[in-house]
């Protein structure tokens, strides 16, 4: 049964259901709103930004691959005003780009460059690794602390980004996306395949084990109506662009958990329980999903570039879009939820775990705060939040580190794994911060609609909470300026 097919099936379900009683509301489904346009940067010629092939975030710092003047980095610490603090010209024209902590790196044709970004204004071309093909398309590039890992229509190769080895291929032939992802000890690929018969209809996508360099394995095949498009890994499920989401805890037998919308060439960037596609033609928008039900996305938002034609990537980045949109240049979008959710609580309003204790004085907002005295114990606080719909949701603390070895959390949500939460700058003052893990770029947290539980826990002793905020709505922050207040909170989008 092919994909049409597949949806022809559910519809006529629904209807029957429909039409027999068993359904009423469920699906009722509100059409996609457009995303706000917060910034545009660039799309004229002479500017500094002409034709945008690709971008990549990481914390306040957005960069873009322009096919003319290279890799540019963008303080865009307020979205707002983006402002240029340098460009570095590469070789090639277009590629991809991806970040990962302090370098950059790009496929342009057949060669990976490496650019240190440890300081944004000054960024410096490390090395250009050189790729053995016949073939100078360029497809994809994973990065990972150890190991590169690039794709083009000939083969998957891998090196050392420290090395001085060459790369090494893993597969051939290539293909058009790539996905590297890691569980249960072992390291596997996916890589996004040709068509396999004449008339381009059916295309099979590989599954890889390449933990063993020297001996790579395939241990798993998707075969997909179309193209499969980008794909990420996440979670257990590979979301595929082409509008397939596959369960993938067992790569060697993937199965196919829903569908959604979706095109041939899309690429794919997820945050939280939001899902954009956008593939390169100019006549689909962006559109972002609600992935957090697994059997269904509903798509919630859409949005075009000021010409009408949305060409381009995107990268989601702490509610953000950043759009990589060809000759229009960087833009910049937010999605702002119909209905703004917002709570507030004082951390002693929390259920407290000995020997987290309430403290008094010292600036906080209504006098008291939490702490615990005893390093790394089993003292916490915990807050229970109802969250009304689900979504990405935003969290705020208001706390108080006295040095760097007194300014630090393990929060979790529900049953989670803890993350270290670090308060800045430890300067012995109250500030309102963005809660996220330590050495992550600031992020919402996806949650599905219903009770959550969220746990302040013990790391070092004597770090001050004094409240918390969360909210879905990306453009709500407290201020140190009005500690004790709430934002505004904003009038819904209609």
């Amino acid at each position: 049964m092919n994909k049409s097919h597949v949806l022809i099936a559910v519809l006529a379900a629904l209807l029957a259901l429909l039409i027999t009683g068993g359904i009423y509301a469920a699906f009722i489904i509100e059409p996609p709103q457009p995303m706000e346009l917060v910034a545009h940067v660039g799309g004229v010629a002479g500017q500094p930004l002409a034709y945008v092939t690709d971008v990549a975030v990481a914390g306040r710092w957005a960069y873009a691959l322009d096919a003319d003047r290279g890799l540019t980095a963008l303080d865009v610490g307020d979205p707002r005003h983006p402002v240029i603090r340098s460009q570095l010209p590469l070789p090639g024209w277009g590629g991809d780009l991806r970040v990962l902590g302090d370098r950059a790196y790009v496929l342009q044709g057949q060669t990976v460059y490496i650019v240190d970004i440890g300081d944004p204004a000054a960024p410096r071309l490390r090395k250009a690794v050189p790729l053995s093909s016949t073939h100078p398309l360029h497809r994809d590039l994973v990065p990972l602390p150890d190991r590169v890992y690039a794709l083009n229509d000939d083969h998957l190769f891998a090196f050392d980004p420290d090395g001085e080895s060459a790369p090494v291929i893993l597969y051939s032939p290539g293909g058009r996306f790539l996905a590297v992802w890691e569980q249960n000890g072992r390291r596997y690929a996916l890589v996004m395949g040709h068509s396999h018969n004449p008339d381009m209809t059916w295309y099979t996508h590989v599954i890889l084990d390449i933990t063993n360099e020297a001996s790579p394995q395939k241990v798993g095949e998707i075969t997909t109506e179309g193209e499969g498009g980008g794909a990420i890994v996440q979670g257990g499920i590979a979301y595929l662009g082409g509008g397939y989401a596959y369960d993938v805890s067992d790569p060697a037998h993937p199965r196919l958990v829903t569908l959604f919308e979706g095109h041939g060439d899309a690429r794919l960037t997820l945050e939280g329980v939001h899902l954009v596609s956008k593939p390169r033609s100019v006549t689909i928008p962006f559109k972002m999903m609600d992935i957090s039900d697994a059997a269904f996305f509903p798509l919630i938002a859409t949005a075009v570039t000021p010409s009408g034609y949305p060409t381009g990537v995107g990268f989601l980045s702490n509610g953000l879009l950043y759009a990589a949109a060809d000759y229009e240049g960087l833009l910049i979008y937010r999605y702002l939820p119909r209905a703004v959710v917002t709570q507030r609580w004082e951390g002693e309003a929390g259920e407290l775990t000995p020997p987290m204790t309430v403290g008094y004085g010292g600036g906080a907002c209504g006098g008291r705060y939490v702490f615990s005295p005893v390093a790394w114990s089993d003292g916490a606080a915990a807050f229970r939040f109802d969250a009304p719909e689900s979504g990405n949701y935003f969290l705020w603390a208001r706390a108080r580190g006295a040095s760097w070895q007194e300014n630090s959390f393990r929060v979790a949500w529900d049953d989670g794994e803890p993350f270290h939460y670090e308060i800045r700058p430890p300067d012995g003052q109250w500030h309102w911060g963005q809660v996220y893990p330590e050495g992550q770029s600031p992020a919402p947290f996806g949650l599905t609609a219903g009770p959550h539980t969220l746990r302040f826990m013990a790391r070092e002793a004597h770090s001050w909470l004094d409240a918390i905020y969360i909210t879905n709505h990306p453009g709500l922050r407290p201020d140190d300026a009005s500690p004790c207040v709430n934002p505004a909170t904003p009038t819904p989008t209609p």
